[in-house]
């Protein structure tokens, strides 16, 4: 099987345990308004590859993946599902630990089919991290020109498996800070950034700094955030807001049960 490669990075540091071999899959339904890779949004601008060619590029640089293994990032790798399971179940075989770094939009909890794609491929995940661009489901609209109802349904369904999640969300002032939804214009946190978060299972909630700039314009070197950005971005992952509509998304599909 093949898949339609944007680039790979041999020594990722920020996408997932360890440091790791990361594939970028082109192809994206959405459109983020702070797309840091908006050159991975059509997958006619990848490069088609076999599982055999990526897995002979990652042997040549595993002796430095120290604690790590290959995550699947993109563009949106779910747009090639097949594929990243393949791959996924092929490093498995050789002991490699294997991260899913989506936005979960492709999810769709109605369709048998699809969930069963999706249980091939959680069966040989060994961590998603999920990026929820918003939480409000009318913002993340106007963000990334997509709805998170499915998203949110996929986290229900990680939950529903018991498969290890990170949470992140890009902090972006103007797009994604905004006291509507847990900011505050003073703050008392310690300035991590990284936390458990309550009554979830098998969580971390982390955050992942983004600038928001054009699609296509080059810049410099972006920096971290400040601590006070920092404060904000763990404000808005324990805000009551965000508790209450991740804690509706994990149990709402309980409770329709019969």
């Amino acid at each position: 099987m093949t898949g339609y490669i944007h680039s790979t990075e041999s020594f990722g540091t920020v996408d997932g345990p360890g440091t790791r071999f990361v594939v970028f899959l082109a192809g994206c339904p959405m459109r983020c308004l702070y797309c840091h890779n908006p050159d991975t949004w059509e997958r006619s601008r990848g490069t088609e590859r076999t599982v055999e060619d990526i897995l002979a590029e990652y042997d040549g640089v595993a002796t430095l993946l120290q604690g790590g293994g290959i995550t699947c990032t993109g563009g949106e790798p779910l747009t090639q599902i097949a594929f990243v399971t393949e791959l996924f179940a092929a490093a498995k075989e050789r002991g490699i630990d294997t991260c899913l770094d989506t936005s979960g939009v492709t999810f769709d909890p109605e369709d048998v089919h699809r969930l069963a794609e999706f249980d091939r491929l959680m069966d040989v995940t060994d961590l998603v991290m999920l990026d929820i661009k918003h939480i409000d489901n009318e913002e993340h609209r106007k963000l990334t020109g997509q709805p998170n109802t499915n998203i949110l349904a996929f986290l229900s369904y990680l939950e529903e498996r018991g498969t290890p999640v990170w949470i992140r969300h890009v902090v972006v002032p103007g797009l994604t800070l905004d006291d509507r939804f847990g900011t505050s214009k003073r703050s008392t946190c310690s300035g991590t950034t990284t936390w458990p978060v309550p009554s979830m299972r098998n969580w971390v909630s982390s955050t992942r700094w983004a600038i928001h700039r054009p699609p296509q314009k080059k810049t410099r070197c972006t920096r971290g955030p400040s601590s006070s950005t920092a404060c904000a971005a763990q404000e808005i992952i324990q805000s009551s807001e965000w508790q209450k509509m991740l804690e509706r998304a994990l149990f709402s599909r309980y409770n329709t049960k019969g």
